[in-house]
């Protein structure tokens, strides 16, 4: 009949260091003749376990299994696969799958059912490996597995060690080699972890179309990472982008609505780049711009690029003329101090004043990408404006003043009449560069709106000033004060401005739209 497993714990039999002969007999005096017993057996400190033992006609007759007690891979189901006979007992490390077992000699069929079975996720055996795996007859457990080929994530190649430690099989030695062609080529150094994990890092150059520079690889139980800024330079642009890595399927998601040309990736694995990059187009249009650098080394901008808030492309400039001043005056002496006067004047002066002109406003958009088979769609666009205006001043002046050795010291108040126009010109500009799918020409254009107006205006000013007029060998020189009082202007009637649209294509031959 079937035996019950004990209710209370007994002393193992233990495996470990003994030989067969005095571990049988000692079976041999735990289970007597014709009868069934639930032993607990041990390889300490390795495993332990207990196993059900028949004493028959045909002698000894036990199958079981005793799990390891601290496995040092990352995986369920591992321990010692004990089969009890008479004359020998075997034993080898095995999982345990359902009622059977899977010894590590059929390593890919327990990575099949364990995926973790060797602390790398993706691992497939693509050789037959040498492997040691038996219980001697003196109680040891010679465990070894050198140089087992890998292929990892289905491309890249690898190899691995396996040893037996007091927690059961752990890799010693393993290494990946991960080949991305022309970007880069990694040879990584993984190591177990605590927890079995194999993981590892390296450094190695990495080229990525333009962008060039170090980067940083990472191996673990999630998977292959990147990390690393590489430098980019060309004509427009320049700057750093950072290295990333995605799985194949991850990088379609992320990236396929930004690249204008996605194909199929061939590999589990697609390195890319992106980052903020510095252009200059021209001396005076600089600015920043998000870029992506993709699987296959082309450089695309992701969105618009911005350009700086406003550029001056020259300052205000003021031309004034003066026609010559018309004065009188009523004076009579004054002994010992000179000559007292009254006086009034009108001057005349015809200004005009350009600028400043300014760029705001900016925008670069389109398709910029650097993969040949892609239409290239480009364009700046952004405000222009120019201020003008121009009149003429009348200024009248009024008040006393006194003479005193040909020096002339005057205080009054002076009013100043104003009469012009000012003008704006404001276009919004797009010029651009675009190519046409269908036949890969490409042509250059411009289009967007142009307003000029125009306003006439009056103003009036007045001030208080003293000014003092001295000869030409005085050394007190012309001097002037003033203190203003009043300052208005009034728009007049007469507004008036133009909006047209323009839409033309160089070297077409044909007019402006």
């Amino acid at each position: 009949m079937k035996a019950q497993a004990p209710k209370e714990k007994k002393d193992a039999v233990e495996l470990r260091g003994r030989p067969q002969e005095d571990v049988l007999n000692e079976i041999q005096a735990l289970v007597p003749k014709n009868e069934t017993r639930w032993l607990s057996f041990s390889f300490s400190p390795l495993a332990r376990g207990e196993i059900e033992i028949k004493n028959t006609k045909r002698g000894l007759r036990g199958d079981g299994f005793l799990p390891l007690r601290n496995p040092a891979l990352p995986t369920r189901d591992l321990g010692l696969h004990l089969r009890v006979r008479s004359r020998r007992i075997t034993g080898s490390l095995a999982f345990r799958a359902g009622k059977g077992y899977l010894d590590f000699h059929r390593l890919n069929s327990i990575l099949k059912r364990h995926p973790l079975a060797l602390g790398i996720k993706g691992v497939e055996v693509i050789s037959r490996p040498k492997i040691k795996n038996r219980l001697t007859s003196q109680g040891e457990l010679e465990f070894s597995a050198t140089n087992v080929k890998l292929k990892i994530q289905k491309a890249f190649l690898g190899s691995l060690d396996l040893s037996l430690t007091d927690q059961g099989p752990r890799v010693t030695r393993a290494q990946a080699r991960l080949d991305f062609k022309k970007i880069a080529k990694v040879e990584m150094e993984l190591l177990p972890r605590k927890d079995g994990y194999l993981t590892g890092k390296v450094q190695t150059d990495v080229t990525l179309g333009k962008a060039a520079g170090k980067g940083e690889f990472v191996w673990d139980e999630k998977g292959l990472q990147a990390g690393g800024e590489l430098g980019y330079q060309d004509e427009k642009f320049d700057g750093k982008v950072r290295l990333k890595v995605a799985s194949a399927d991850r990088a379609k998601a992320l990236l396929a609505d930004k690249v204008p040309r996605w194909r199929p990736l061939h590999q589990p694995y697609a390195v890319f780049a992106e980052g903020t990059l510095t252009f200059h187009f021209t001396d005076w249009l600089t600015g920043s711009a998000q870029v992506i650098i993709d699987p296959w080394g082309h450089f695309t901008v992701c969105g618009e690029i911005t350009p700086q808030a406003e550029i001056e492309l020259f300052a205000q400039k003021d031309f004034r003329r003066e026609l010559p001043p018309l004065e009188a005056r009523a004076s009579y002496g004054i002994p010992v101090i000179g000559n007292v006067f009254l006086f009034i004047g009108l001057g005349l002066e015809l200004w005009a004043t350009v600028g400043p002109a300014k760029f705001y406003n900016i925008k670069v958009s389109g398709q910029y990408s650097t993969d040949p088979e892609v239409a290239k769609d480009f364009r700046i666009q952004g405000s222009l404006n120019i201020s003008a205006a121009a009149g003429i001043d009348a200024r009248i002046e009024g008040g006393a003043g006194v003479e005193i050795a040909d020096h002339d010291v005057k205080a009054g108040v002076g009013l100043t009449g104003r009469a012009g126009i000012k003008g704006y010109a404001e276009a919004t500009p797009i010029v651009g560069y675009r190519e046409q799918p269908e036949t890969g020409k490409g042509e250059f254009f411009i289009s967007g709106e142009l307003e000029i107006g125009a306003q006439p205006f009056l103003g009036l000013s007045g001030d208080f000033f003293i000014e003092v007029d001295s000869p030409w060998w005085s050394p007190l020189g012309d001097k002037e004060w003033r203190w203003p009082f009043l300052n208005k202007e009034w728009p007049l009637p007469g507004t008036f401005a133009v909006k047209a649209k323009v839409d033309y294509v160089f070297g077409s031959g044909k007019w402006p739209e």
